[in-house]
């Protein structure tokens, strides 16, 4: 698997509205690529660090060559960056994981990729 986070600071009177944003546009957008994973949005206060999980390293880079989905997203967000500063991006092999579904799945674990099909 792959992880690329975008670690960016939020303007304080947009840091409500960053949340309802990643939710309703970054979720659907990534919900109809087939090798993503997972999406989470993480801060505190201004601090923003959106995740996203991949199948692998190819399969995100084919999807950001044949899509202008970074673009647009940046974009849509691009009145929220504290002094106008886009985020910064790390890409990450992901070396180990493991989820634990206690409480929806009667305690079995579940790997990324079987709990981002719920």
């Amino acid at each position: 698997m792959y992880v690329r986070t975008s670690h960016w600071k939020c303007k304080t009177e947009f840091e409500e509205e960053s949340i309802r944003l990643f939710e309703k546009l970054v979720f659907k957008t990534m919900e109809s690529e087939p090798d993503c994973l997972a999406m989470q949005l993480m801060g505190e206060g201004q601090d923003r660090i959106a995740v996203t999980v991949f199948s692998s390293e190819d399969a995100y880079r084919s999807w950001k060559k044949r899509t202008g989905d970074i673009k647009g997203i940046t974009d849509a967000f691009a009145h929220m960056y504290l002094d106008g500063v886009p985020p910064r991006p790390f890409d990450y092999m992901l070396l180990a994981s493991k989820i634990y579904d206690r409480d929806r799945n009667g305690g079995r674990d579940l790997s990324l990729a079987q709990a981002s099909q719920r």
